[in-house]
Order: C-alpha cells, then structure tokens, then sequence
C-alpha cells in the first residue's frame, strides 16, 4: 500500500489506529520483559485513558477518526500511540513499528489492507475479527467479577465505554479534559474501591484469562459466541472453497479504462481493483439473468467463451455476488 499510488506513507502505514485494549492485554504486555516498558510508559502518560476495563481511545481521538476517511494511512496525526519507528521487523513478533505486537487486539490482529482473494477473505477476517471482539470485551468483564472489582465501579466503566460508541458528528459532545486529555472526576470514579493500583489489576486479569481455555472463553459468550464461532467456521470453509455459486447478480460497480485491450474494474462494495479484457463488461449483461450456467453456455455459443479462472475472480473480486 506505501509502493505504487496508494498514498500510504511509509512512516503511518495502516497503523492510522488508536486500539482499545482489554485489561487483560495490557497485563500480558505488563508480564511481557520485550513490552513491560512501553506498556509501563503508556500508563503514566496516558492517564486519562486507564480504565478498569482496559487502555481506552481519547474521547476527541474518535471523534477526528470518524471524519477522515481519506486520512487512513496517510495522516501522522491519526498514528497510534503504540507505533515506533525505531522498532524492526521480526522484534518481538512486529513486522515493523509496533510496540506491542504480540499483544494488539482483534482489529489489529485481523486487519489486512488488502487481500489475495478480496471479497472470502474479508468476509474470514471480518468474522474472525467479531468473535475476537466480543470475547475481548466478554473476558475484560468476566475477569473483573472474578477479582471482585465493586460492582458500581465496574458499571461506571460499562456505561462510559457505552457512551463513546456516540462519538462521532453529532454524538456525545467533548468536554475540556476530552481535548486537555486530562483525568476526568467521572475516569477516577472508575477506580474507587481498587486503590489506584492499575497495573497490578491488570496484571491479574490477564492470569485469570491466560488460564481459560477457548471452549472456556467461548462458553462465556453463551448463545451469541455459538452463532460467531459457527458464521468464522463457515467463511473459513468459503475461503478454501474457490467456487462461483450456480445463480449470482452483478453487483454495482465502477470501471476506468486501462489500456485499448482492458479495462480495470471494481464493486462499489469491495472496491480492490481487478484488470480484465474490454470484452469482460459485455459479457457481465449476460449473468445479469441470475443464472451463471446459461450467461456461460452463451458466451461459448458466441465463441467467446470465459476462462473458470476469469470466473472465479469476479467472483472473489464481488462483480460476480451470490444470490
């Protein structure tokens, strides 16, 4: 995504991100000799985001991000606090620039700017992506009953993080500690009945998660992981299945011109460019009747019959989409 004309800079790559992180992932970065410092370091500095809950995204953070769509990638403002350009690939895991690699969240561990099959693998990493979140916020709950963390605290916490999700124009409005980034009566009434021991409340979230067993955390997620377990198990079997369903449609899509021989072409919903032959746009007419069988047959009774591999990247590309 930096080489070429994507606009990615090379010192923000698709780090452009501020994670929220569970409690017990900033205790397994505080367990972690290669992240103890860097996580030691984010607390103090970051005061106005420890929460019993985790390491929370500023208030005026969201808010920017839900208006710059085109900074993504782009906009060293945007960058997220746990980036260090001073870290290599290979150390402690990162590919580069992440000072907590091991321990990112779900939409860090299953973000991909780009994919080889782009529509069944989105759909996989989406997926996987909703079953890791709620179990994040399932586990970071779960292990604060489990150390008897007050009840009233713990619903302070809920009912803040609960109010962030109207963060953007025209949600909860920005007070002066959102913007000052300063400690808030409301984040310090988080904390009462613990004894502003953050760091070692971590720490014991992430001993009581780290022995639980997936069946365990799972179990945790009652009805709603059995229905996010099953949707991961069946997008995982549609990615290693390259296959074009018997009926599609043609979804909406955009085209430009490439050379006088292709055409490059995208769907609005999944828009990863794929270059085909001119000839390809006709032929997109015929499997607008639903049936791909027929739109085939056709097109070879034309003596213009398309290649399976052609096929299956509309497919995979979302010109082509299932009925």
């Amino acid at each position: 995504m930096v080489d070429g004309d994507r606009g990615y800079r090379a010192d923000t790559k698709c780090c452009t991100y501020h994670p929220r992180l569970p409690n017990f992932l900033v205790g397994s970065a505080l367990a972690d000799a290669a992240t103890q410092a860097h996580m030691q370091q984010a607390l103090r500095t970051q005061v106005h985001l420890v929460s019993p809950l985790g390491l929370l995204v500023p208030r005026d953070y969201l808010a920017l991000y839900g208006v710059s769509t085109e900074a993504f990638g782009r906009a060293r403002a945007l960058r997220c606090p746990h980036f260090d350009e001073g870290v290599a690939p290979g150390e402690a895991g990162s590919t580069g620039g992440c000072s907590i690699w091991r321990h990112r969240n779900a939409v860090c561990s299953t973000y991909f700017c780009a994919h080889d099959r782009p529509l069944p693998a989105d759909e996989f990493w989406t997926a996987a992506r909703d079953l890791l979140g709620a179990l994040e916020e399932s586990l970071s709950v779960w292990a604060l009953l489990e150390v008897g963390f007050p009840s009233e605290s713990l619903e302070r916490a809920l009912l803040y993080e609960a109010k962030k999700k109207n963060d953007v124009p025209g949600g909860a409005p920005l007070h002066a500690h959102d913007h000052d980034r300063t400690v808030s009566d409301e984040l310090t009434s988080f904390w009462r009945g613990w004894d502003d021991a953050p760091e070692a409340l971590y720490r014991e979230t992430y001993a009581l998660v780290s022995g639980l067993g997936l069946d365990e955390a799972l179990a945790l997620l009652g009805i709603q992981g059995r229905f996010r377990s099953q949707r991961l198990q069946q997008r995982y079997g549609d990615l290693l299945r390259r296959a074009v369903p018997p009926t599609c449609s043609v979804a909406e899509m955009k085209f430009e011109s490439t050379s006088a021989k292709t055409v490059t072409i995208f769907a609005e919903a999944h828009p990863e460019t794929l270059e085909v032959p001119n000839s390809v746009i006709q032929a997109l007419a015929l499997f607008r009747q639903g049936n791909v069988k027929v739109a085939l047959d056709e097109l070879r009774d034309r003596g213009t019959p398309m290649e399976p591999a052609l096929l299956q990247e509309l497919f995979d590309y979302g010109i082509l989409r299932k009925n």
